[in-house]
């Protein structure tokens, strides 16, 4: 089966440069390479995939060059489209990390103006180049030491993108990298059968691990700004088993079926999820996440922690009512869609009495009880939300104070 291509194959690109797939075209029809258009299907096939093979297997391998001439000990290109955490355990490879960044205070507070210009879509393309720079600044880099001792997997995905796999340590140069303090010793036998049984039993390793953890807890009671980020940052992420607390958030239901039809919530609670970060990389998002200062950590958790916000049971829940004194009102509006459609015609009838103060047999409450039930859920509606109608009605002061507290039973 022929080789396919689209049309309009793009360059692709990786952190350590050009791979240059437009030029495997380019190389493959100079070396008489076919081409074959579809027209109808706006396809391009390459006729000799031997030659194509060929062609790609020599720029994959120029491009470990170029990487092991950047300083990297080693560079091979993986074929398959993606490569994922499972090839790393495969090969039974440690990974060390960049060595990240840190901003000055000025440039710090313009990494600030950015990001918010960013998060509002207003940035414009000199404002992002400003920001990747930063962003650079903050993401660090590996040093010639770290790239002594470690080398790069790569390899191409579907769409033609470079992608790498960078700082990763083989088993031979594990040694040399533990020694340069880039990894910890392995507390793990991994000799074979034949090395003594380690004298530390499983019990006994689980208490050391316990203190360890005890350790990290007494330290980190010295630096509560952290905790109160983290806990900020642990919030506001989807963070699934990776979270940094050993806290578990219960969504706290505050959105009807009915979505914003006649609901005015603070927009810092409306349909706000953690952002997921499945698959990313959690400490430079936290860095990032921490840049943005204290007033932007202390707004998070403020969001997260209304959003999360219960109550208690009834005496907590009474205390903490009389302290914030909620206005349900204050949010929501009756609305044909959000309640009065979903309710009887005998119990809006009863409800247009009440609010106008009308006898049974008023005109303005007959003429009401013979409506539809879409016409009378669309007049109680505008009784709620429109002063010419309730100009027209005659509504008192009284009637108005009344409609603008009302409230269906049971809403607490």
């Amino acid at each position: 089966m022929p080789a396919r291509r689209g049309i309009g194959m793009q360059p692709a690109l990786g952190r350590q440069g050009q791979l240059g797939l437009a030029a495997v075209d380019e190389a493959y029809e100079a070396e008489g390479g076919r081409v074959t258009t579809d027209l109808f299907a706006d396809q391009s096939y390459f006729e000799d995939e031997a030659l194509l093979h060929e062609l790609f297997t020599a720029k994959l391998e120029a491009h470990a060059g170029t990487i092991i001439a950047d300083g990297w000990k080693w560079a091979e290109p993986i074929r398959d489209s993606y490569v994922g955490y499972y090839e790393i355990e495969q090969r039974k490879l440690d990974r060390i990390y960049a060595q990240e960044g840190e901003l000055s205070e000025a440039e710090a507070e313009r990494y600030d103006e950015l990001a918010e210009l960013a998060n509002g879509d207003v940035l414009d393309d000199e404002g992002e180049a400003e920001l990747a720079a930063l962003q650079a600044i903050l993401d660090g880099g590996f040093t010639d030491e770290q790239k002594a001792v470690s080398g790069v997997l790569f390899y191409v995905d579907q769409s033609g993108t470079l992608k790498t796999l960078e700082g990763l340590v083989t088993r031979e140069d594990r040694a040399a990298a533990i020694e340069a303090g880039f990894l910890r010793p392995s507390v793990h036998n991994e000799s074979g059968s034949d090395t003594p049984k380690s004298p530390i039993s499983n019990a006994l390793r689980d208490d050391l691990g316990r203190v360890a953890m005890g350790a990290r807890q007494h330290a980190i009671l010295r630096d509560p700004d952290l905790l109160l980020d983290l806990l900020a940052y642990q919030l506001s992420h989807s963070l699934q088993w990776r979270k940094p607390f050993g806290l578990a958030a219960e969504a706290v239901p505050n959105w009807p079926t009915t979505e914003a039809e006649g609901y005015d919530l603070d927009e810092r609670l409306a349909g706000k999820e953690p952002r997921e970060m499945y698959g990313k990389d959690l400490a430079k998002s936290f860095r990032t996440f921490r840049q943005k200062g204290q007033d932007h950590t202390r707004g998070e958790l403020i969001r997260c922690l209304a959003a999360l916000f219960r109550g208690g049971d009834e005496q907590l829940s009474a205390l903490i009512d009389k302290a914030i004194a909620p206005q349900i009102r204050e949010v929501w509006t009756p609305t044909a869609a959000n309640f009065f459609s979903r309710v009887g015609g005998p119990y809006l009838n009863e409800l247009w009495r009440d609010l106008l103060d009308l006898p049974e047999d008023h005109p303005t409450a007959t003429t009401f009880a013979k409506l539809k039930k879409a016409e009378k859920a669309a007049k109680l509606e505008t009784l709620f939300s429109d002063d010419a109608t309730r100009k027209a009605h005659g509504v008192t002061e009284a009637q108005a104070a009344r409609i603008d507290a009302w409230r269906p039973e049971g809403m607490e």
